[in-house]
Order: structure tokens, then sequence, then C-alpha cells
């Protein structure tokens, strides 16, 4: 073939191509970072001494675990769940299959899962543990997040 670049008939040449990557849904604000989830349902929800929500879009799928106290927030009032304790948290089954609207993670550690009725899902930062953490792939592979109980935001910067 080439000897002059070291190949032989018998050379394999891998071409690699860049990555393509998916446009973000998130629009970033100097307090906050909002994904657009308009076109995502709650799927699944998981109680075992955490809340575990699975949401799925046209354009990926995320999932967000809970592991500290949340809150709910509807039009008739907010409720106080505790995830250790799987019957407070027996309201969050209205949510299923459910519209979303917005994920919300403010720089104070603070998560919104906002859904298209209004309803609101809230947790807000624990100092020593974990409260919360997400994951996603497609377009919201960028919503990879921790919170926990170390200076800064959930997103690291």
């Amino acid at each position: 073939m080439s000897p002059e670049l070291g190949l032989s008939a018998y050379s394999k040449i891998v071409i690699v191509r860049p990555e393509r990557r998916m446009p973000s849904l998130m629009t970033e604000y100097p307090d906050r970072r909002v994904w657009d989830l308009t076109d995502f349902t709650l799927d699944s929800l998981n109680f075992s001494f955490q809340v575990i929500l699975q949401m799925a879009g046209r354009g990926g799928s995320m999932i967000v675990i809970i592991g500290m106290p949340l809150t709910l927030h509807t039009g008739s009032g907010i409720e106080f769940m505790d995830p250790e304790k799987s019957t407070t948290a027996a309201n969050l089954l209205s949510l299923l299959h459910r519209n979303l609207a917005t994920l919300t993670a403010f720089r104070d550690g603070t998560l919104v899962v906002t859904f298209e009725d209004g309803t609101e899902i809230r947790v807000t930062k624990h100092e020593q543990y974990e409260s919360w953490e997400t994951h996603g792939d497609g377009e919201v592979a960028d919503i990879g997040m921790l919170c926990s109980g170390h200076d800064g935001s959930p997103w690291g910067a």
C-alpha cells in the first residue's frame, strides 16, 4: 500500500469521526440551569428509601434520584414527604404519566421539577448528605448533576 506511511496491504485504517452533539434543552442563568422538558412524561416512580423518577421524551430519557425530604406543591397546597417513609410519598403516584414542563437546578442546590399543570416537586440541599442527583441521555445528556454537601453548584462550576 504505502511503505512511506508504514502501511501494508494488511493494515487497517480507522477513521474517527467527531461525535455528533445533540442540541441541549438547557438554558443557563447566573443562579440556575433550566431544562425544557415539554416533550417528557413521568414514566416510572420507584420508592426504596429514595424516590426515583424516570422520565422519557422524544429526544432522550432521564432519571432523578431524591434521597432527602421533598415537598410537593399543588394547587391545593404543599405536602412534606420523606423518601425513607414511603407512605408519606404515596401522593407522588398521582404524577405518574403526567407531562413535564421544566427541571430547574439552582446554584444553591435547590431542585424543582415542574409539571405541565404547575405541580412542583422541590428538594433542597442537605449540608451533610446527597440530596438528589440526575442523569440523562440524548438531548438531556448534559443534565448529569449531583447535589451533595460540598460547596458549589450541583453542576460543579
